[in-house]
């Protein structure tokens, strides 16, 4: 539980940097990445543990892809949808009551995703190292490239340049 905590408490952090924001919902919207699994990468690697393998992210995969195709992704779907329905019987700003609504829905359904994660790594009982801050950044950027090797996007230039730039963002704040 602590952990959970940790994660969402620090996900919820670096997604408040506009750079963070704009690169995870690039690389989302793109190439299909899970912003959960981008935020993970980044609060993994500032932790001071050792680096993910590639056989952990087909794991996660695994475990979150029926939570995100079935709860999560409807859910963001209805969202973007509702800015695009036009009708005279709700007004615009019911109507962003009600976009805020499913957000709200969409982020609960996210934090169910960021819980699976967690209990994936916690079961996995992966090994934890400490590391200095420069150490930390590299451990984020081979994390991401992990995940990216999983989804066999590791030779996207794209990509890396947008890891990169994730991963200088997420130094900005202190560890």
């Amino acid at each position: 539980m602590v952990i959970e905590t940790a994660f969402f408490n620090m996900s919820r952090e670096l997604y408040r940097l506009a750079e963070i924001e704009r690169e995870c919902l690039f690389l989302q919207d793109r190439y299909g990445l899970n912003v959960n699994v981008l935020l993970f990468c980044l609060w993994h690697g500032r932790q001071g543990r050792d680096v993910l393998v590639t056989a952990f992210f087909e794991e996660v995969m695994s475990a979150l892809e029926q939570w995100h195709e079935t709860v999560v992704l409807p859910i963001r779907r209805a969202r973007r949808q509702i800015k695009t329905v036009d009708t005279p019987w709700i007004a615009p700003d019911e109507r962003d009551e009600i976009r805020r609504g499913v957000l709200n829905a969409e982020i609960a359904a996210e934090v169910g995703e960021q819980k699976i994660l967690i209990r994936v790594f916690d079961a996995k009982r992966h090994a934890s190292a400490s590391s200095t801050s420069a150490d930390r950044r590299s451990v984020s950027q081979a994390n991401l490239l992990a995940y990216a090797q999983a989804r066999q996007l590791d030779d996207e230039p794209e990509v890396a340049a947008s890891f990169r730039r994730l991963v200088t963002a997420a130094g900005a704040i202190a560890e």
